[in-house]
């Protein structure tokens, strides 16, 4: 069986796609299949741990026409258009399009949703032509945080160690914001680390907070360690809302973006998260700053309520996911080829 996955990201665009595709390939690798990844990879934001081959496959005729030799296709996209859609679609046997919010009317293939509100989304968006896989059952989460799951221990009943993450490439800068925020009084004793894919924000810091741990681009295992070492998040509403839910962090998240919203309300509904946050907000940080004070207040009860992550992120998706498409396969039973 050969799979291919085509995906994107850079400063501008985030990680996110590159992180869930690398999920996937890592369950894939699993039952001894490795896939080919396509990546269009924008500012030399390098993905350390994912073997890829770097090209704008959204133009590229050629990675197009060799699509024909795989049996599944993966896309994860923000912006290729429904005319590459329909031409994947009529080259191969499995194709499966990632999607966060029905972007697109999609043509005949597999089209998997992950957000906890993908029912929702697609409730009246369904069509004959495709094969639906929605929900959280299948949110990919990378081989990395299920192993440090294992291991980690049992948290103190106060703050220790905060953990700060706005996208892979945080484009709106709200590290330094919060960070300069954490600097008052009442949290300046805590430790904070910061991770961030962007070269200029992390020299930034690394001089107007010289007290505070950077990680530039870090391996998937030094990050997962590091956020299960720390006692409280304030993440954006993305993949790592997700990795932080599995690992049952407390957690202060923001809506950095318009596909983050539905999800990041359904985390509230669920009890995971305590409010819903907007980068919009002009009050944001006074927000953030009451959401902290609460928490150092509350932290044996916070700590608990975090609990209900793991029931939300069981770790199991990616693997959920490949077996489906590989029976798929198997069964021939969604052939789209014309």
């Amino acid at each position: 069986m050969q799979v291919a996955i085509l995906t994107e990201g850079g400063e501008k665009r985030g990680l996110g796609h590159v992180i869930r595709c690398s999920a996937i390939y890592e369950a894939f690798i699993e039952i001894g299949i490795k896939p080919v990844v396509y990546i269009d990879l924008s500012d030399k934001i390098y993905y350390k741990t994912l073997e890829f081959k770097e090209v704008n496959w959204l133009e590229n005729k050629e990675v197009l026409k060799t699509l024909e030799n795989f049996d599944i296709v993966i896309v994860d996209s923000y912006i290729a258009d429904y005319d590459l859609y329909e031409e994947i679609s009529s080259k191969v046997k499995i194709p499966v399009f990632l999607d966060d919010n029905a972007r697109i009317d999609y043509p005949r293939g597999i089209i998997v949703n992950f957000s906890l509100c993908a029912e929702k989304i697609f409730e009246n968006r369904k069509n004959e032509s495709n094969y639906y896989l929605l929900g959280p059952q299948y949110i990919p989460i990378r081989k990395a945080f299920l192993e440090i799951s294992k291991i980690r221990k049992d948290k103190k009943d106060r703050i220790n160690q905060i953990f700060l993450m706005f996208g892979g490439t945080d484009v709106i800068n709200l590290s330094a914001k919060v960070l300069k925020l954490l600097k008052e009084n009442t949290f300046s004793s805590f430790r904070k680390v910061v991770v961030t894919g962007s070269r200029k924000i992390a020299i930034d810091i690394r001089q107007n907070f010289p007290d505070v741990e950077v990680l530039l681009n870090p391996d998937p295992g030094v990050l997962a360690r590091k956020m299960a070492m720390s006692d409280l998040a304030i993440s954006a509403a993305g993949m790592t809302l997700y990795e932080l839910a599995y690992l049952q962090i407390p957690t202060i998240a923001i809506c950095v973006a318009d596909n983050q919203r539905r999800g990041l309300y359904e985390f509230v509904n669920k009890g995971y998260l305590k409010e819903y946050l907007s980068y919009e907000d002009p009050l944001l940080l006074s927000k953030i700053r009451s959401s902290l004070h609460f928490m150092m207040s509350n932290y044996t009860k916070v700590r608990r309520r975090s609990l209900i992550g793991r029931n939300i992120v069981d770790g199991r998706g990616s693997k959920r996911l490949v077996n489906k498409l590989v029976r798929f396969y198997r069964e021939k039973s969604i052939d789209t080829r014309r």
